[in-house]
């Protein structure tokens, strides 16, 4: 039973592969197998390796956790941060708000600006970017909404 899985899921693969490159969204030069799976061509003769889109996916969402932080911080606010006491849930002073959103803005800067070529007039790194900071988005508006009353 294993082989037999093992080879359904190399043709699935193979299939799935052959499709891209007949659409032009996918683009490797060695024989279809699972070492074609490194990268995507992004644009005519442009690669994007995948973690390339994990970093730039992070790097969004980092951005976003900037934002509440440094805001609060420098308009001289208490706000939740992992360093309060409870964790997420306390109040941590303006200066340790500022401090975070300062580390969450060098991170995102790394992701983004140190990881591959992150170009703003490239679509799908903007796309998978908007992607990351859209989800934290998400994320921190519904987990600050519970002590702010935006639930």
């Amino acid at each position: 039973m294993g082989r037999e899985s093992t080879s359904i899921r190399i043709f699935a693969g193979n299939y799935i592969v052959h499709w891209l490159k007949l659409h032009g969204i996918f683009s490797c030069n060695r024989h279809l197998s699972a070492a074609c799976y490194h990268r995507f061509e992004v644009q005519k003769g442009e690669f994007m390796l995948w973690y390339h889109c994990v970093a730039y996916f992070f790097g969004g969402a980092f951005l976003a956790n900037t934002l509440p932080h440094l805001i609060n911080g420098i308009s001289g606010s208490a706000f939740q941060s992992p360093f309060a006491s409870p964790p997420g849930k306390g109040l941590s002073s303006s200066t340790v708000n500022v401090l975070w959103g300062c580390f969450n803005l060098a991170a995102a800067y790394v992701l983004v600006c140190r990881v591959g070529s992150f170009n703003l007039l490239n679509t799908w790194h903007v796309v998978i970017l908007g992607a990351g900071f859209l989800v934290m988005s998400l994320m921190l508006a519904r987990s600050f909404g519970r002590f702010h009353g935006g639930l």
